[in-house]
């Protein structure tokens, strides 16, 4: 790795507070403590290129830091989330079509998420959530799924792969959403 990545990593693990002391559970993630971190991430950021800019200052006025919605826990996506994880870990592959041909808006259909705008990011062999957002924020394409500011929902799953000689080990998973505006109906009265 070179030296100015190597800098640049522990400059934004310091900025963010990244570095947590207890790894994510094998198997699940508490919804809220993920929330939280990856809410502080899509504010703490300001854009995605080479180098992800990092607004570092606490204290920076508002109109320097961007606007982007919260993310909410989906239960919907969650599921998505979780199904196409433990699909990868069990079935040995790692790819946002899964062995049906489906993507992630049939898997979001699927776990009932009726969603206006949709993506998904995936990523193998991290062990914490800290260590997939930095291999996100790394990636043009993942950071800017994370920061988009039209996903209002999200779902987030960590699967640890039971086969022996598994190349990565852990499979995750994030789905980000919009959900569709509900249609209104009106009555007539002619």
């Amino acid at each position: 790795m070179r030296h100015d990545a190597k800098r640049w990593l522990a400059a934004l693990a310091a900025a963010l507070g990244l570095l947590s002391a207890t790894p994510a559970a094998a198997e699940g993630l508490e919804p809220e403590e993920a929330a939280q971190l990856i809410n502080e991430v899509r504010q703490r950021i300001a854009g995605c290129g080479e180098m992800p800019r990092v607004n570092a200052q606490r204290g920076a006025p508002p109109s320097a830091l961007p606007d982007r919605p919260q993310l909410a826990w989906s239960p919907r996506l969650a599921a998505a989330a979780e199904h196409h994880s433990r699909a990868m870990a069990e079935q040995a592959f790692f790819d946002h079509v899964d062995r049906e041909g489906r993507r992630v808006a049939q898997r979001a259909d699927a776990a009932g998420y009726r969603w206006r705008s949709i993506g998904e990011n995936l990523a193998a062999g991290h062990r914490t959530l800290d260590d997939a957002l930095r291999g996100w924020l790394r990636s043009e394409g993942h950071c800017r799924n994370l920061l988009d500011e039209r996903f209002t929902d999200f779902g987030l799953a960590r699967v640890v792969s039971q086969r022996p000689n598994d190349r990565y080990r852990v499979y995750w998973t994030l789905v980000l959403g919009r959900p569709a505006a509900p249609v209104v109906r009106t009555a007539s009265t002619d």
